[in-house]
C-alpha cells in the first residue's frame, strides 16, 4: 500500500489486510463493529462486548483461559489540536508509515502490528506520563538520529529515575522521552539483553 499524499481518499479500512477494532461503530458498541447486536432476556439489544466478557468471565471462572483481547490490534488515540502539524511530525519526523484518514476523520498510522490514531481536539489533553513508547534497538542510536530531525529529549532528575545524558536505565530497560507538537510525551526503549 503506498504512502497517501495530502488530498489522498481517505484511508479505507476495508481494504487494509487487517482492520483495526476499536474504532467506534455506528451502533455505539464500538469493540467489536461487525458482530450482530443480541437480544437481552428483557428483550432489549445488549452489547456484543458485554456478552463476550460474561461469556469469557465465566469461562474464566471455571479454571479455562481465555484470550479475550489478546489476539486484537492495538490503536492507540492520542489527542492533538493541530492535525496537520501532528502527522507531518508522526510521519516525516518519526518516519511513520501514514495511512491517511480514517472515516471519522482520525489520521491513521501503522504502528507494526498496532495503529496510531491522531484525534483532533479543540484544546490541548496533558498528561503527565508516557503516551506511547516504541521499542528500539539502539537507544544512543535512536536518540542521535532522532535529536538531528530535531526532537529534543527531556532530562528528569526525580527520586528512582534520573536520566544521564538523555538516558535512564530501568532494571532492563533503557529509556528517553521527549514531546511531540502537541506535548504528547513520547519514549524510546531498549531491552537490555
Amino acid at each position: 500500500m503506498e504512502v497517501p499524499q495530502r488530498g489522498a481518499p481517505a484511508f479505507d479500512r476495508a481494504s487494509a489486510p487487517v482492520r483495526p477494532t476499536c474504532f467506534s461503530s455506528s451502533d455505539g458498541f464500538g469493540l467489536l463493529p461487525r458482530l450482530a447486536r443480541s437480544k437481552g432476556r428483557n428483550g432489549h439489544a445488549i452489547s456484543p462486548t458485554h456478552h463476550d466478557t460474561e461469556a469469557a468471565g465465566q469461562e474464566y471462572a471455571k479454571g479455562r483461559r481465555s484470550h479475550m483481547l489478546g489476539s486484537s490490534r492495538a490503536t492507540t488515540i492520542l489527542p492533538v489540536v493541530d492535525a496537520e502539524r501532528a502527522r507531518e511530525f508522526y510521519s516525516h519526523v518519526l518516519g511513520l508509515h501514514d495511512l491517511g484518514p480514517s472515516g471519522d476523520g482520525k489520521y491513521l498510522f501503522d504502528l507494526n502490528g498496532g495503529f496510531l490514531a491522531l484525534l483532533q481536539k479543540p484544546e490541548p489533553t496533558r498528561a503527565d506520563h508516557t503516551a506511547l513508547s516504541f521499542e528500539v534497538s539502539d537507544a544512543r542510536a535512536a536518540i542521535d538520529a532522532l535529536t538531528e530531525r530535531g526532537i529534543v529529549f527531556e532530562d528528569y532528575d526525580f527520586p528512582g529515575l534520573k536520566t544521564v545524558n538523555k538516558v535512564c536505565v530501568l532494571g532492563s530497560e533503557k529509556a528517553a522521552w521527549f514531546k511531540d507538537t502537541e506535548g504528547n510525551i513520547l519514549c524510546i526503549h531498549e531491552i537490555i539483553r
